[in-house]
């Protein structure tokens, strides 16, 4: 997701939606943040030109069989900026999308969407962005829990506690 956010001509919005929101460059690279494209199988066809298992990317959520007597995979998160959702060592477990606003998706689906439960993932039991705050935080006190992917990665102003934004249903 992050190359593609970082070099696809299919990233412009998301990159002009992310700077709007001031993340750019380092900080884009820092949290792993990426973007998802529009098509319903872009990340089904990486992962069959680069060897990697549907059934893999299925088990941790990233696809999900196509019914109705249609047969393969499509992806799960399209047209959305991709925020990786690390557990406290720093590996990515899940991942929340945010729709891009000028996505034509943007009126028919939920605005913030997460990978599935899985093996490795858990909405309850994550925090976005704890594996970065685990050392600011003591020397702040504590950290404040917030609302929204971005809030961590734009940062706290000078002297105000980290942010970590709950996963949300």
């Amino acid at each position: 997701f992050q190359q593609c956010l970082l070099d696809s001509e299919k990233a412009l919005n998301a990159r002009k939606y992310l700077g709007e929101r001031k993340l750019a460059g380092d900080t884009v690279r820092k949290f792993g943040l990426g973007y998802a494209p529009e098509s319903w199988d872009w990340l089904v066809q990486q992962a069959a030109n680069s060897g990697k298992s549907a059934e893999l990317l299925e088990t941790v959520g990233l696809i999900a069989k196509r019914t109705e007597g249609k047969s393969g995979y499509y992806d799960r998160f399209r047209d959305r900026v991709m925020f990786p959702i690390r557990d406290m060592q720093g590996r990515t477990v899940g991942f929340g999308g945010r729709i891009l606003p000028s996505s034509a998706a943007a009126e028919r689906g939920p605005k913030y969407y997460n990978s599935s439960e899985t093996p490795l993932f858990s909405k309850s039991d994550q925090l976005s962005g704890i594996d970065l705050a685990r050392q600011p935080a003591p020397k702040a006190g504590y950290p404040a829990i917030g609302a929204g992917y971005t809030h961590a990665r734009v940062g706290p102003p000078p002297g105000r506690r980290p942010v970590l934004p709950t996963v949300a249903p």
